[in-house]
């Protein structure tokens, strides 16, 4: 069963009974003529990277269909970074670590009004990364060591496709014999399109976790029991 509908959903619910009453709902700037929220919290912070995940685990699932794998990788990486900066921002919650208000600092400082003055260094992905493992491993899904495999793993591969490194754009070069050429306008077939429904299972799986983590550290009980649920369902399936 296709995931995505369950996991839009558990995001709305965490938007209309976590982030909405602790900091309120976006407000339109007549000025600027977009909205924006009052305050740049943490929770907002971690909420907006959920909502740029999920959207993304739609558009990966367009990419595939039209055979774009250059640009599948990309967001995928995308969606990987949005799920480790959840994890990152909301290790200590409601507690922010020194890192942790670096991050959101850097975050609040590339507003809409696209400000050109020098900002706030970046936080290091490693820490971000490993950060997330501590998540993982405390949550019981694994050991650190693992945590952080399955996620250094993804973001290697995916970081080639990012910068357009030679290997990553040879990929999709091919075709008939008589017909070898960069595919620039996606590939044709459905076996290898059939093989990136391994990542959009395993991104989407990661998406979930960060929603249940997400769900557990703003004290919301029934979004956890659900996708506690899912997971014990897809266990027992298995």
């Amino acid at each position: 069963m296709e995931d995505l509908p369950k996991i839009q959903q558990w995001l709305k619910t965490i938007e209309s009974r976590c982030v909405v009453p602790r900091v309120g709902a976006p407000v339109f700037i007549p000025d600027k003529q977009v909205f924006e929220f009052s305050t740049v919290s943490v929770e907002v912070v971690a909420y907006l990277k959920a909502v740029r995940a999920v959207q993304s685990l739609k558009s990966i699932r367009l990419l595939i269909e039209n055979g774009l794998i250059i640009d599948f990788y990309t967001i995928g990486r995308c969606i990987l970074d949005c799920v480790t900066e959840i994890d990152f921002l909301l290790e200590k919650y409601p507690e922010v670590s020194q890192a942790g208000e670096k991050f959101i600092q850097n975050f609040r400082e590339a507003t809409i009004d696209d400000l050109l003055e020098e900002g706030t260094d970046v936080v290091p992905s490693k820490k971000i990364r490993n950060a997330s493992a501590r998540v993982r491993a405390k949550e019981g899904y694994t050991t650190f060591d693992e945590a952080k495999g399955k996620l250094d793993r993804p973001y290697k591969i995916f970081s080639g496709y990012v910068h357009s490194q030679y290997a990553y754009i040879m990929e999709i070069y091919g075709g008939y014999p008589s017909q070898w050429a960069f595919k620039v306008e996606g590939l044709t077939s459905e076996s290898r399109k059939a093989d990136y429904w391994v990542w959009i299972r395993e991104l989407d799986e990661m998406v979930i976790h960060s929603l249940a983590y997400m769900a557990k550290q703003f004290s919301y009980e029934p979004v956890l029991r659900e996708i506690i649920q899912h997971f014990e369902n897809l266990e027992a399936d298995r």
